[in-house]
């Protein structure tokens, strides 16, 4: 297994169970299937983050900020957006927050 598969892998781990620790009382459906986290909320809205081996790239679409691509940084160990910079932590903290009233206190 590449590093990057290593990285991906037990990120998308990481947010599923944060997810389903924060969701109390289970309004969310969490899926972690070969390589693609989908989160199913209470409206039938997804969000979806699926690793893109090509790129090494982590692939989000979110029904509150759209699509976006996020690349490793190995110095600060954290995933970053390729457009705007934006660390992915932060951002899926505060679409959880949005989404769902969740706070799942996710850290690279």
């Amino acid at each position: 297994m590449d590093q990057f598969t290593a990285l991906a892998d037990a990120f998308l781990r990481q947010v599923a169970e944060a997810i389903e620790e924060a969701d109390e009382q289970a309004t969310l459906e969490v899926d972690v299937v070969s390589g693609i986290l989908t989160v199913t909320f209470e409206d039938d809205r997804q969000l979806i983050l699926n690793k893109h081996t090509p790129t090494k790239q982590l692939w989000l679409s979110s029904p509150l900020s759209g699509a976006s691509h996020y690349s490793y940084n190995t110095e600060l160990s954290r995933w970053f957006s390729t457009r705007s910079g934006q660390e992915l932590c932060a951002l899926l903290n505060g679409e959880f927050q949005a989404l769902a009233k969740l706070e799942l206190h996710l850290e690279s």
